[in-house]
């Protein structure tokens, strides 16, 4: 059992990419910062345990259980440390569906229905029963071949894994974690951020809109999201920035939808949070 953190990266260069993540927790982890990405991801706790804050909500993660998250969700997990772990992330791209017929995109489209921060999470019990684990494995043994076969079967048990997926989610007897921790006001300002993050909108705008001390609403969201409510609009921002590109949307167009309202400024936030430019992001999805 190795105790030194250790990651591995693997792709298949057909919408899926697998990191597999084994040792005790290391500061070269990224799992402990504020992540949102324009993929779907699964997360598989093979071995150790931690939370999860996802829009607000607070899960516990036990040994065993699957975390799924959707393009836009912002979440921050902390891995218990001081003890081994072993994870599985597997990101999965829209692209994947263009190897299937066309129906094939109802995959997706089920998952994005799911409300923000609710369902996140799939037990223990539920991912050995359902046979998440097992396909998850399988798709770890295939993405690190070369060879055609392989390939073909990281894909087609992605896509087996997706089905799965839409089956549990259109379950109502699924049985859905409830949230440890979770707070009914930073549930509404989530929500008013989520429908005016694109307006010209302040910190204090918004703790008055609410009615509230600006110190006391900064701190409690904080506490409950995980990132300031300044960091979570950029976020929000740079996110949709992203999909506007991805539809042929010019950058200066993008950059203005998207609630920036001046380009230098935008540039310095998106290179910040991005670790690349704007021009860079638009070649990589363009490649």
């Amino acid at each position: 059992m190795l105790t030194t953190y250790q990651k591995a990266r693997f792709e298949s260069g057909f919408g899926v990419r697998l990191n597999y993540t084994t040792g005790e927790s290391a500061e070269d982890s990224t799992i402990g910062y504020l992540h949102c990405t324009t993929e779907f991801l699964l997360f598989y706790f093979i071995h150790g345990t931690g939370n999860i804050k996802i829009e607000g909500k607070e899960y516990i993660i036990n040994e065993g259980d699957m975390v799924l998250i959707n393009p836009s969700e912002l979440f921050h997990c902390i891995i218990d440390g001081g003890k081994y772990h072993e994870r599985y992330v597997l990101h999965i791209d829209e692209t994947i569906i263009r190897h299937f017929p066309t129906n094939c995109k109802e995959l997706f489209s089920i998952l994005y229905r799911r409300q923000k921060g609710a369902g996140n999470i799939i037990p223990a019990s539920l991912v050995a029963q359902l046979g998440f684990d097992m396909l998850t494995r399988s798709i770890y043994d295939n993405i690190q071949k070369t060879n055609p076969t392989s390939t073909a079967l990281t894909i087609s048990k992605t896509v087996e894994l997706l089905a799965v997926l839409c089956r549990y989610q259109a379950d109502a007897s699924a049985q859905i974690q409830i949230p440890a921790r979770e707070n009914e006001l930073i549930q509404q300002v989530l929500y008013y951020l989520n429908n005016h993050f694109q307006e010209d909108i302040s910190i204090e705008g918004i703790a008055k809109e609410f009615g509230l001390n600006k110190s006391y609403l900064s701190h409690l969201f904080t506490s409950f999201v995980g990132t300031s409510m300044w960091n979570y609009v950029i976020f929000r921002r740079i996110n949709y920035f992203n999909s506007l590109i991805a539809d042929n949307t010019s950058i200066e167009d993008a950059c203005r939808q998207s609630g920036f309202q001046n380009y230098s400024n935008f540039y310095r936030l998106y290179k910040k949070y991005m670790d690349i430019t704007p021009m860079q992001f638009k070649q990589q999805i363009r490649s």
